[in-house]
């Protein structure tokens, strides 16, 4: 006897293991039952017979087996569903999450429909003799499954529309909005406080270190006494345009940037064999945006002149708000491990190359805003509209070259130093 229970016990085990599927069984072994029992009682309200129905009785009572049946595994089937959304740590689609939320507002309905007596069930006679219990029991079940049924489909609909982007995901957005724009555009900030922020080192007044409040060093007041810097702590902020960075880290930056065409080639490539990665609006109505957007910067890339114009351009389309998949795909053939990797690294080496904050704020004001625009409309690339933007990166690249052979690279050891860490390391 024990080895058929334990047999029985694992074949469930193995074959009901969710929620779903438990409560899809047991709902429709619970309504095959209660539509027999009903039907024997006399009390069932059997579709599609009496009066002037010329179908059988016997087809009639088969039909209304079938009906109970199915609302009562449909019931199990979402509240299930329901329990295995809230008990998983699987991302929710909108399917499930309009599934728990119908079953709520049906738990609340069914609850607050009992005092008011405006419960009933619709397979069970009207002039029945049942005691309120009896309507009740299978009531809330089946008031449950109905709305959470009814929202789930609606929660799929919405699914097929946004690709399975929830609501969720829209409050993640809007909630780091701040937070991305201060990491993807550190650059591109009008007041330039961003800038300002990732440039400096806090240093206290020391013999041969003058650093008034409220007064910002030039570049040319940079060369601190060894004395000086000894003494450096936390206190006022000097600004620093040109870290001193090692050859072998400008160069191994260098030559990521040939890396940028090639993910920009990969995303064209995968673009012509399929469109999943675009949403449900941009597949029927705005499709070729994407390519467009990575002909411009392709383009733009191999008109690039130097490796400072080739970083400032895979800046722009990093650093850009849209184009996603384009811009994982360039990170990842980059070499870097995340966006924010890849943005914060291209930055530093574009502050690095510029001998001043004017021609910074040129850049990011004239070049990388206008790049980031232009490159979102499908026909500026053709009229001519980056020429001007071009030209002063044109001009800025051979004030960077001008810069380079003028900085000495004494560091060797890292790609990436950190200016604080360096900082403290000679103060040492």
């Amino acid at each position: 006897m024990w080895p058929i229970l334990k047999s029985i016990k694992t074949f469930f085990k193995s074959r009901l293991n969710s929620w779903q599927k438990a409560l899809t069984v047991l709902g429709c072994m619970t309504g095959a039952v209660l539509s027999i029992g009903l039907i024997a009682g006399g009390i069932a309200a059997i579709p599609f017979t009496g009066g002037a129905s010329l179908m059988p009785a016997w087809l009639g009572m088969i039909f209304f087996i079938v009906l109970v049946t199915g609302s009562f595994g449909s019931a199990g089937k979402y509240i299930g569903m329901s329990i295995d959304t809230l008990i998983s740590n699987e991302k929710p689609t909108n399917e499930k999450i309009a599934t728990v939320a119908g079953c709520l507002v049906g738990l609340i309905v069914s609850v607050l429909a009992i005092p008011l007596h405006s419960f009933g069930v619709g397979f069970i006679a009207e002039h029945a003799a049942v005691a309120a219990w009896e309507v009740i029991l299978p009531f809330i079940p089946l008031t449950i499954g109905a709305f959470g049924s009814a929202c789930s489909y609606i929660g799929r609909s919405i699914d097929a529309l946004t690709n399975n982007k929830t609501i969720f995901d829209l409050f993640r957005k809007y909630s780091r909005a701040a937070q991305k724009q201060r990491e993807q555009m550190p650059l591109m900030s009008s007041s330039g406080q961003a800038v300002r922020a990732s440039l400096s080192v806090k240093c206290d007044d020391a013999p041969g270190f003058r650093n008034p409040a409220g007064m910002e060093q030039s570049p040319a007041n940079l060369a601190v006494p060894a004395e000086g810097m000894k003494r450096c702590r936390s206190a006022p902020c000097l600004s620093l345009f040109n870290p001193q960075w090692s050859r072998r880290s400008t160069e191994s930056m260098q030559s990521r940037f040939t890396q940028c065409d090639e993910g920009i080639k990969k995303y064209l490539d995968m673009s012509k064999v399929t469109d999943s990665h675009l949403g449900f609006f941009a597949r029927h109505f705005d499709r070729d945006r994407g390519k467009a957007r990575a002909q411009a910067y392709l383009s733009l890339l191999n008109n690039a002149k130097t490796a400072f114009e080739q970083g400032v351009i895979a800046y722009a389309l990093l650093a850009a708000h849209d184009g996603k998949t384009l811009k994982n795909i360039v990170c990842a053939q980059m070499g870097f491990h995340s966006l924010r990797e890849a943005r914060n690294k291209l930055g530093w080496y574009i502050r690095q190359s510029l001998a001043s904050r004017a021609e910074l704020r040129l850049l990011e004001n004239e070049v990388i805003s206008r790049i980031v625009k232009y490159t979102n409309d499908k026909k500026s690339y053709a009229s001519g509209c980056y020429d001007d933007a071009l030209e002063i990166l044109e001009t800025l690249a051979r004030s960077a070259a001008c810069a380079s052979n003028r900085m000495q690279f004494t560091q060797s050891g890292n790609d990436m130093p950190d200016l604080k860490a360096e900082i403290r390391s000679i103060a040492v």
